[in-house]
């Protein structure tokens, strides 16, 4: 192993936490677009299992970029993982400022059948039992999403960034969507 192969967390331990959260957010979801690309491509087999793990890394993603900019209107760290919980205290801060390519008003909705964030990440409810209902992905739909949030938030992040004065996440996100940019899907 060479110094060059090593990434370590010392690489942005010290960026703000705004930082950290919106870089971690655009992670998830390059990941996401990425392994769903693989998916429709057949590179990664074409299991529920493996759309499961992607739509996961989607949701994760969502959760991540809420968490950042209600961080980055209130200075408070967040907790929970409601998307919909999110996504209405996202709403609290920002109104309607913030037009979505993305469906991310579907993402967030709360679905009773199953609790966000258990449903991608388990095979059966926190009893042991199935979901009670199947779940159908369409992979060109979620290939499209994951396109869009990038877009979305390649838009939002540095508005978000200018009205509280942090430039530092918008600047690190150019350097991450530069990058991303030149991947093989």
């Amino acid at each position: 192993m060479t110094a060059t192969d090593r990434i370590t967390s010392r690489d942005s331990e010290n960026w703000p936490p705004v930082d950290q959260l919106f870089r971690l957010a655009q992670a998830y979801l390059d990941c996401s677009h990425h392994a769903f690309s693989a998916i429709v491509r057949s590179r990664l087999p074409r299991s529920f299992e493996h759309v499961r793990a992607a739509a996961h890394l989607f949701e994760q993603a969502l959760e991540i970029f809420f968490k950042g900019a209600i961080m980055s209107a209130t200075g408070e760290p967040v907790a929970g993982h409601n998307l919909h919980t999110l996504h209405n205290d996202f709403r609290s801060h920002y109104g309607d400022r913030f037009t979505f390519v993305s469906d991310i008003d579907a993402f967030s909705k709360w679905n009773p059948p199953w609790a966000h964030a258990e449903y991608t990440r388990y095979p059966f409810d926190k009893n042991g039992q199935k979901w009670p209902q199947p779940l159908f992905i369409s992979l060109e739909y979620a290939l499209s999403q994951t396109a869009s949030l990038k877009h979305d938030f390649n838009m939002i992040v540095p508005e978000i960034c200018s009205v509280t004065h942090d430039q530092t996440a918008s600047e690190g996100l150019d350097d991450i969507a530069a990058g991303a940019e030149g991947l093989e899907p």
